[in-house]
């Protein structure tokens, strides 16, 4: 993992996180705006990946180079979406994805990594790093987005208390459906 110090991240996303002596790392990379269409971020990547290579990508210490991802973040999120799993919740998200006002991101891995790092003592969960981390997100890469959407993984419901007290303005929604219904869909 190679770190710089001179950081422009102006489109590039955050695809990984990994934790470095308790310090947060984070991968951002080059990739088409495209990818945030998706109706789950990380399936976009990986797919983008596999056809297109490995596009230009940075590993940062956030704490090293938190006025790059300060500069990038232009929006502040405008919802969240929590959800347990086959619920309508991509249907929400690719929905809310139709007006280029918003900006979704769904299901992104970067976001699941860091708080499994919280999750497995790698990194305390710090309400500043991961505003950071979440923020980096908002960025205007076509200049029309003015809204920012972020769908949680289903089992990042675990750090519901951590997100919504990092982000108390941030209004949210939790989908469910009748467990039934969910086992069947998952058979």
């Amino acid at each position: 993992m190679t770190l710089s110090n001179a950081i422009d991240l102006t489109d590039l996303i955050p695809e990984e996180v990994d934790a470095v002596s308790g310090v947060p790392q984070v991968r951002y990379t080059k990739f088409p705006r495209e990818v945030l269409d998706a109706p789950f971020l990380g399936d976009a990547i990986r797919a983008y990946r596999s056809e297109k290579g490995s596009p230009r990508s940075v590993w940062i210490d956030l704490h090293a180079h938190e006025a790059a991802v300060r500069e990038v973040a232009m929006l502040q999120p405008t919802g969240f979406i929590f959800h347990m799993s086959r619920c309508g919740s991509t249907l929400l998200s690719q929905m809310l994805g139709v007006l280029p006002q918003n900006l979704i991101v769904a299901e992104s891995d970067a976001i699941s990594y860091y708080l499994y790092y919280c999750l497995e003592g790698k990194v305390a969960f710090s309400a500043h790093d991961f505003r950071l981390l979440l923020n980096s997100f908002g960025q205007t890469f076509t200049g029309q987005e003015s809204s920012f959407f972020v769908k949680f993984t289903s089992w990042n419901l675990v750090f519901l208390e951590e997100i919504l007290t990092t982000y108390p303005e941030v209004p949210w929604i939790f989908m469910t459906r009748d467990p039934l219904e969910v086992l069947v869909s998952n058979f």
